[in-house]
């Protein structure tokens, strides 16, 4: 467990922005994927709420599980190139780079180049070290 996650125990209750405050300040020093990951469980619903507002731009044909998949790459990207300390608010950020993940995707399903979720991911974590 990373040291963020610690002091962020002995603080007691926190209120979910706090808590949020806290290991985005964490993962903005550390860059540890712990923090990375809960970043990304606690913002998933942009995932779901950018799929939703895209609902007449997405094919039918589509599986909806590799929408998902795609845009969660969106939002671990925009998660690893947020910088809290530019003063910028993170839902509007990173839903640009969800959106741009998914149609970036769906065009290269669309037209038979599929991209191997597994080397995408590699390629999108990869791009932050």
């Amino acid at each position: 467990m990373t040291d963020v996650l610690i002091d962020i125990d002995c603080y007691g209750p926190l209120s979910v922005e706090e808590e949020m405050a806290m290991i985005w300040e964490g993962y903005s020093r550390t860059r540890d994927p712990d923090l990375r990951d809960r970043l990304v469980d606690h913002y998933y619903y942009l995932v779901a709420m950018t799929i939703d507002s895209m609902d007449g731009d997405l094919p039918a044909s589509l599986d909806m599980d590799e929408v998902f998949r795609w845009g969660r790459l969106g939002l671990i990207e925009g998660v690893m190139r947020f910088a809290p300390c530019r003063g910028m608010d993170f839902e509007p950020f990173c839903i640009s780079y969800i959106r741009r993940s998914i149609l970036g995707d769906m065009a290269s399903f669309c037209c038979g180049k599929a991209r191997r979720h597994s080397d995408r991911l590699r390629r999108v974590l990869a791009s932050n070290d």
